[in-house]
């Protein structure tokens, strides 16, 4: 089958979005990091990652404030720095022969993400942000569950 999903590709589609490439890996890995503080809820996303695998494209994200205050106060163990990686939340996953729906959903997700970065925590728009934010996640996890059975 042919590869849709390409590191040009991929370039293509987050261009505008400010990402940046982290070398240090096997593979291409992009991150950028959301200006928020929100601790009450997981979804409110201080760092996104996008990672182009031999195999698949995928989006996380992790509100790193709040995964620092679980450790710092004893309610996450890491014991080795990939213990990170389990943390995080997936918001879109597909295999390189296919796009799915990226193109609608990076746009809609990045608009979301804009919302969190810049209205108040309290505003209506922001809380339906966060929630449209949470139901692009349960969509990308619903996936990966029934992909199991």
């Amino acid at each position: 089958m042919k590869v849709l999903i390409t590191k040009n590709y991929v370039e293509k589609i987050i261009s505008d979005y400010g990402y940046q490439l982290d070398d240090s890996k096997d593979f291409p890995y992009y991150w950028k990091r959301i200006p928020t503080n929100d601790l009450r809820t997981p979804f409110a996303f201080t760092i996104i990652t996008i990672a182009l695998t031999s195999h698949s494209f995928r989006i996380e994200g992790l509100n790193e404030l709040r995964f620092i205050r679980s450790v710092k106060a004893g309610k996450i163990k890491l014991e080795k720095e990939e213990d990170i990686e389990k943390y995080r939340i997936a918001l879109f996953e597909t295999t390189l022969e296919t796009k799915g729906n990226i193109e609608s959903i990076l746009p809609f997700l990045e608009k979301q993400l804009c919302i969190i970065s810049f209205e108040p925590t309290h505003s209506d728009i922001y809380h339906d942000a966060i929630h449209h934010i949470q139901m692009i996640s349960e969509a990308a996890n619903q996936i990966d569950m029934e992909d199991e059975y």
